[in-house]
């Protein structure tokens, strides 16, 4: 086992080989490129370390059973009913929940980590009850075989079976749900300034891309290529541009800015026409009121949230609404010399559905009624190497979520923890005493890598590391084409 001044200096030396160096003042994407293949290269040993290391493959097979017992088996008994003879026979709920598995599961979709290939579209699946029950006895047969996989292909399609039941369980399956889970998602779902604050690539005025690499690197024509050349994948990183709160709001004024104008110029169109055609001002009065539904409204809605006038001339500068309503996490992730974590798309809520429905379904809960740390850390490690891999969400994106759900963990159920520690009051000097649940807990430090990882991993990356070797799946990072 290593000590922790032994793997502060392997990180440390990790760190070194990377080159992290920034610009001081400006971020672009571009300026992520050292962070990102310092991401990659954790990403790529988390996964080659779970397929290779025997407990991990146990513990996987423990979450995957939870997920199995918990979402599939409910969905098959539903599914497997003398009376349904087709989808439509089945309850509303659960007609969605084999549509969402169909749409992860077809060649249309380009899927990562899929359990099916061969069908285009998911009505190829949802028009057969056959069809049907195959989709889940794959997903039954790659979750129950978990504890035996043997190769990347096999890893991936695990947890994309237990992220795509997790969706769902959580969107759709509301009578799965336990007494606690409202609480749990209050706790740890995205604000809606979170949600704002990822922005599409289609939204910055960028065209159509797809990712023909694994990993994080967005390089045009490296990583990414136009959409229309129609080979590669869907990912974040061929979808969205970021996650800024200033890209945000500038679009959010941009939007309703457009709408003003569009709706002014019906509504003075229209009392034109009243006076000259009035059958040609009641179609025109339609227009209106279907604009104003759909695009005006909608984009008042917006400003108001935001607290921006409606009156250009009543504005703040950007800046600072900007300074006001960025995201803390945002902020964290500008480390302290200016430079900035990766941030594809923003906290990831594939991630939050995940770990919200295992701690809704007490998957990280012991015999003894005690919360796994272990467990939990090594699940949530698993989607940073699944999500980074894919190209979908970076460390901190996804780490985050793990932080809150130690804070679920800490202020609903520190019993769970068995700390051992004194009781705090009012009077307790926070800053100063080190015998408190937030302090004992391994929350990921932003920034700091080695916080969020098992130590297998960090030994793993040491050996990698001193090996200094090339054999490495990155090399191989180009997706197949479909």
């Amino acid at each position: 086992m290593l000590t922790r001044k032994t793997s502060n200096i392997i990180m440390a030396n990790i760190f070194k080989a990377a080159k992290l160096r920034h610009d001081k003042d400006t971020y672009t994407m571009q300026h992520n490129n050292n962070f990102i293949e310092t991401e990659n290269y954790i990403a790529e040993v988390i996964l080659k370390e779970t397929i290779r290391n025997e407990k991990m493959k146990t513990d996987l097979q423990i979450i995957a059973n939870k997920v199995i017992a918990s979402i599939l088996d409910p969905i098959a008994a539903v599914v497997s009913q003398n009376h349904i003879h087709c989808i439509n026979d089945l309850p509303k709920p659960y007609q969605e929940t084999i549509i969402k598995l169909a749409i992860q599961n077809v060649d249309a979709e380009m899927p990562f980590g899929a359990v099916l290939r061969g069908f285009k579209n998911p009505e190829e699946i949802t028009c057969s009850m056959d069809n049907i029950k195959g989709l889940l006895l794959a997903l039954r047969k790659c979750l129950s075989t978990a504890c035996v996989i043997e190769n990347l292909d096999d890893l991936l399609r695990v947890h994309k079976s237990i992220a795509d039941l997790s969706f769902c369980y959580f969107e759709c399956l509301p009578e799965l749900h336990r007494h606690e889970f409202n609480t749990i998602k209050n706790m740890m779902w995205l604000t809606p300034e979170e949600m704002d604050a990822r922005v599409l690539l289609s939204e910055r005025g960028s065209e159509a891309k797809l990712a023909i690499t694994f990993g994080l690197g967005r390089k045009e024509n490296i990583d990414l290529v136009p959409a229309i050349s129609g080979v590669g994948m869907n990912s974040a990183k061929s979808l969205f541009a970021g996650a800024s709160m200033e890209w945000r709001l500038e679009i959010i004024i941009k939007q309703f800015d457009s709408a003003l104008s569009a709706r002014d110029a019906l509504i003075s169109k229209y009392e034109m026409e009243c006076a000259t055609n009035p059958q040609y001002a009641l179609v025109i009065k339609k227009q209106l009121e279907e604009m104003e539904v759909k695009t005006y409204l909608p984009a008042v809605k917006k400003m108001q949230y935001y607290k921006i006038p409606l009156l250009k001339n009543e504005r703040e500068p950007l800046e600072n609404y900007v300074n006001r309503y960025k995201t803390t996490f945002e902020k964290l992730a500008t480390l302290p010399n200016k430079s900035m974590l990766p941030l594809i798309a923003n906290i990831s809520r594939s991630t939050a559905r995940t770990l919200i429905v295992l701690q809704d379904i007490e998957a990280f809960l012991t015999n003894d009624g005690l919360f796994n740390l272990a467990l939990a850390q090594f699940i949530t490690n698993g989607c940073a190497g699944f999500y980074i891999w894919g190209g979908n969400h970076s460390f901190t994106e996804v780490a985050e979520i793990y932080n809150r759900l130690l804070d679920y963990i800490a202020i609903q159920h520190p019993e769970q923890l068995q700390l051992d520690l004194p009781p705090v009051s009012e009077t307790t000097n926070y800053v100063e005493v080190q015998d408190i649940t937030e302090k004992k807990l391994p929350y990921y430090r932003v920034g700091d890598y080695q916080s969020f990882l098992l130590p297998s991993y960090t030994e793993k990356l040491a050996e990698t590391n001193d090996k200094n070797t090339s054999e490495s799946y990155y090399e191989k990072r180009f997706m197949p084409s479909y």
